[in-house]
Parts: C-alpha cells; sequence; structure tokens
C-alpha cells in the first residue's frame, strides 16, 4: 500500500470520525487532532461544533482562541480567549494570550487594578459559593448565640468579617457581571444601527476586535456603547458578548 492510499484512508476514517461525532468532547478531541497536524481551519470548525454541543470549558475556548489566532481571527481569538477566563479566570495563559492580541492589533484592554486581580482568582461561581456561606455567618454570628444564651463581643466581631467579605464578594460578581457584558466585534465594519432590525439605519461601524459594552439586548441584537462613544443596535452573531 503506497503513501497515497494510506493518506485517504487516514482521511475516510477522519471524514466517519465526524460524522459520528456528536458530544461536545468528541468535537474537541478532532479539533486537537486538527490542531496537532497544523490545520486550524479544520480545527475551528470542530471548536466550533463541539460549542454547538453544549461544549464550555476554559480548555475548548482557549484552543479555540489559539486556532483563531493562527488564522488571523483577531477578534474571535479575542472573545474565546475572554470566554476561557471567563470560565477559568486561574488559566494564565488565557489572560496572557488575550492581552497578547490586544497589545498586537492596538485594541484598547484596560490593565486589571490590584483588587480586580483578587476577583479573578476565583470564578463568579465561586465567589458566589462564597457570598452564600458569608450571609449565613453573618446571620449565625448575630442571631445563634443569644438563643443559646451567649452575646459578647467575640460574635458580634465575627459577624463583622463575614459582613466584610460578603461586601467584598458582592464587589466581585459586580465586576463579573461587566465582564460578561463585554462583546467583541468578530467581522470588519460590524454595523451599529439606530434600531435592532435589518434593515435599520447604520449610525456607525466598528472594526474587528473592537471591544463594546452591552447595555441592553431585543432578540438577535444588542444595543452597546464602545470607549469611543460609538453606540447603536448590532447582530449578535457579528457583536458577541462574552457571555454567549
Amino acid at each position: 500500500m503506497n503513501i497515497s492510499k494510506i493518506l485517504s484512508a487516514l482521511a475516510l476514517v477522519g471524514s466517519c470520525a465526524c460524522l459520528f461525532a456528536q458530544t461536545a468532547d468528541e468535537y474537541t478531541l478532532l479539533g486537537n487532532a486538527a490542531y496537532k497536524k497544523g490545520d486550524m481551519a479544520e480545527a475551528r470548525e470542530y471548536y466550533a461544533e463541539a460549542v454547538k454541543a453544549g461544549g464550555n470549558s476554559a480548555e475548548l475556548y482557549f484552543n479555540a482562541g489559539n486556532a483563531d489566532a493562527h488564522l488571523g481571527k483577531k477578534g474571535s481569538a479575542l472573545l474565546n480567549f475572554m470566554k476561557a477566563k471567563l470560565q477559568n479566570p486561574r488559566l494564565r495563559e488565557a489572560d496572557a494570550n488575550m492581552r497578547m492580541i490586544a497589545s498586537d492589533n492596538g485594541i484598547n484592554l484596560p490593565s486589571p487594578t490590584s483588587t480586580q486581580a483578587i476577583v479573578y482568582e476565583l470564578s463568579d461561581y465561586e465567589w458566589s459559593v462564597a457570598a452564600f456561606l458569608c450571609f449565613w455567618g453573618v446571620v449565625l454570628a448575630l442571631f445563634l448565640p443569644p438563643l443559646w444564651g451567649k452575646r459578647n463581643a467575640a460574635y458580634v466581631f465575627l459577624a463583622i468579617i463575614f459582613a466584610c467579605v460578603l461586601a467584598f464578594c458582592v464587589y466581585a460578581l459586580i465586576e463579573y457581571r461587566q465582564f460578561k457584558n463585554i462583546a467583541v466585534a468578530v467581522t470588519d465594519d460590524v454595523a451599529l444601527r439606530l434600531s435592532p432590525t435589518e434593515h435599520g439605519i447604520i449610525s456607525s461601524t466598528v472594526q474587528e476586535g473592537a471591544i463594546a459594552r452591552v447595555l441592553h439586548t431585543h432578540g438577535d441584537f444588542i444595543y452597546a456603547s464602545t470607549d469611543s462613544g460609538k453606540r447603536g443596535w448590532a447582530k449578535k452573531d457579528q457583536l458577541c458578548p462574552v457571555s454567549q
């Protein structure tokens, strides 16, 4: 059997695997295989299918972002790295690649403050759990001791500690909500319209990789605002929210 027949057989096996792949994990494995052999376009397609099949892991978005970056799709790469960070903020490579893409393409991406850096040590789910526990810590520290006939400064101090941590948890969740409301232009000349319709009057456009903040949603459209002051309705598949 010559080399060409072997390659044809491998291609046939790959095609069959694609046809029978149904789960996000299976599509992800196919994407990883395509990525390793250097076929970034094929890897990107498989990763997209994995997302459609319900894949939502940081590793999936990170790999998709790398494939996008190799293909020069800066908007999609930036979006996927942001999604990876949202799922696992401790995946340092995602944050580093996100900032590298932004820096290389002149995209304004503010550096996190020291407080925000602490926030991104945990995910929004983890902050939610911490907030829940701290809330009940406050309740128990304030109301449980009197039921036992005990009430002293130590319990009050403990309640204050829980309350302070709870306040920071709420701040962290607000930060995550703002991060989820970021949208990235994944195509060039994304139209910002005066109304959420296909034929709405175009007020301005934004370029691929531009970052905007989502203010409202309406069906397949979002109303977004950029740092430069541009506002308007755009389609979600062109100006994609990080939370989508």
